[in-house]
Order: structure tokens, then C-alpha cells, then sequence
């Protein structure tokens, strides 16, 4: 499938095309995936996104309806709305992992064909990241839902909603979504490079969507090799093995490496958004 899918005109801005393309790490130790994540939208203005998330399958590994609940644009102009899902199907099952089921709060049910898709397969088992728009989906308040969604429910399942929004009363803001998908092994540090270093940002804000991980196991993740909370990331912290998880960031950085470090567990990275202040980008692109 395509991957550069939805770009609004003059989201550049004071960035150069070339820039914001993954280059191979050569200074840090562990392994490159930089290749395993592509951008996929980017939007500029006086913009916000809402992040919000959660498991298909219960502790009791029972699955489970995904819930969303939308309380209407509240003064702002919904721009664009995604629907990501992602899990664990056996091998030759992944074209029934690109559909899901979705449910309106006055029961409207209607069923949604991925637009965006990647996955990665060994030993028999393959992991998928699959991501639908859902902004003419959104025609009422209350809760919708998510159901059948393929995956094993003794490994794990989950979705992400991300809602881009016009707000005036907000900073002007560059907001990217990266999509993908990697298996990250227990022991070894992984890096993804989504900005060249030659680049100079103000990042204020980073969310990160990702299954496989169990609190106690002490995973993390790191921007330009600074941790983002300082202490465990990946714990399951959006429902049973699941982690939809947001960082107010605030830094000014030398390009944009996303760093993991699973430690003890397999993880699962599926995307991350990156929201840098327009204001503070201008400042730092003039001391360039």
C-alpha cells in the first residue's frame, strides 16, 4: 500500500523535504530500525491532536468491544480522524487482519477496510499495524465501539483513535504520525531516526502506540537518548498488553531519534506521533 498518504498542503513549513527522511544511525550502539517506520500524515497550523486507546483482550484473556468515546469537536474544526489496530495472527491470516468492525453510538454498525498496513512474520506468527481514516465515521456523540478484530488472544490486541483537530485558541504546531511496525527483541537497544541531525526542532509533545509489553520488565523509551519519562514505558499501561502512552517533551533537539530499549520482553512499537512548536522551530531554524 501507499505509505506517504495524507499530507495538507504547506505542512513543510521551515522544513526541508529531505530532512524529515530517515538516514542510517552510524554513532549510537544497537540496532537501526529506521526503515521500520513511515510517515503516513503530517499537518500544520494552530492544530491538536487527543490520543486515546485501549485492549481487546481482558486480563482474563477473554476478548473484549473497544471503546471510544467522542464528546463532538467542542469549538474546534475536526480535521482528520484514524483508527489504528494492531495484534498477533498466525501466518497466512493476515488479509483477515485488515478489517475490523465498527460501531456508531446509535448501533450503526458498519465494517472498515484498512488503508494503511504493515506487518512483519517469523517462526510462524506474524504482527500487523493496520490504520483506517474514520473522519466521516463521526457523525455522533457517545461511545462507539471496536470489535472483530483479528488476533490471538494469548498474545495481544489493541487500537489507538488519533483526532486531528483546527483550533485557533491553540500554538501554531507540526504534527507527524510514523507508522510501522517492529519486533524488538529482549536485550538488545533499538533506534529510529525520523529527523536527520542537521535538523534543529522544538519537540513539545510525543505519543507512542505499541502492544507485547507486561509492567515489572522495566522497557523504555528515549528521545535523542534522553528517556521520556524516566522511568518504565512499555507496561501495558492502556489495558492487557497494550500501551497507548503520551509525553509532554518540551526540548530542543539536534534532529529526532526514537530510541527502545525492551530489557527484559518482546515489544511491539506499531507508531508514534511527534507535535514540535512551530514558534520554537523558526527560532532554532534562524541559529541555523
Amino acid at each position: 500500500m501507499g505509505r506517504l498518504l495524507w499530507i495538507i498542503q504547506g505542512v513543510m513549513g521551515v522544513f526541508a523535504m529531505g530532512n524529515l527522511c530517515a538516514v542510517e544511525i552510524t554513532t549510537m550502539g544497537g540496532k537501526d530500525i529506521s526503515g521500520a517506520f513511515e510517515s503516513v500524515y503530517a499537518v500544520q497550523g494552530r492544530v491538536q491532536y487527543e490520543i486515546s486507546g485501549g485492549s481487546v483482550i481482558n486480563e482474563d484473556l477473554r476478548r473484549e468491544p473497544g471503546k471510544f468515546e467522542w464528546k463532538g469537536a467542542q469549538n474546534r474544526q475536526l480535521i482528520k480522524g484514524f483508527l489504528l489496530w494492531g495484534g498477533n495472527v498466525n501466518k497466512g491470516d493476515e488479509a483477515r487482519a485488515k478489517g475490523i468492525g465498527w460501531i456508531s453510538p446509535s448501533g450503526k454498525r458498519t465494517r472498515l477496510e484498512a488503508v494503511y498496513y504493515d506487518d512483519e512474520t517469523a517462526e510462524g506468527e506474524t504482527v500487523y499495524a493496520a490504520m483506517t481514516e474514520i473522519t466521516h465515521q463521526l457523525k455522533e456523540k457517545g461511545i462507539y465501539k471496536i470489535l472483530e478484530m483479528k488476533t490471538r488472544k494469548d498474545r495481544f490486541g489493541g487500537f489507538a483513535v488519533l483526532l486531528f483537530y483546527k483550533n485557533p485558541a491553540v500554538a501554531e504546531q507540526v504534527v507527524w504520525l510514523y507508522l510501522g511496525v517492529e519486533r524488538l527483541r529482549p536485550g538488545e537497544i533499538y533506534h529510529a531516526r525520523l529527523l536527520a541531525p542537521e535538523q534543529r526542532v522544538f519537540v513539545s509533545r510525543i505519543s507512542t502506540i505499541g502492544g507485547g509489553a507486561i509492567a515489572g520488565n522495566g522497557s523504555s523509551n528515549s528521545l535523542n537518548q534522553r528517556s521520556l519519562s524516566g522511568k518504565e514505558d512499555w507496561d501495558g499501561s492502556s489495558g492487557y498488553r497494550w500501551d497507548v502512552d503520551d509525553y509532554q517533551v518540551n526540548r530542543k533537539l539536534e534532529g529526532l531519534t526514537w530510541s527502545m530499549d525492551p530489557l527484559l520482553q518482546w515489544v511491539f512499537p506499531m507508531g508514534i506521533v511527534v507535535q514540535m512548536d512551530q514558534k520554537g522551530n523558526k527560532e532554532e531554524v534562524e541559529k541555523q
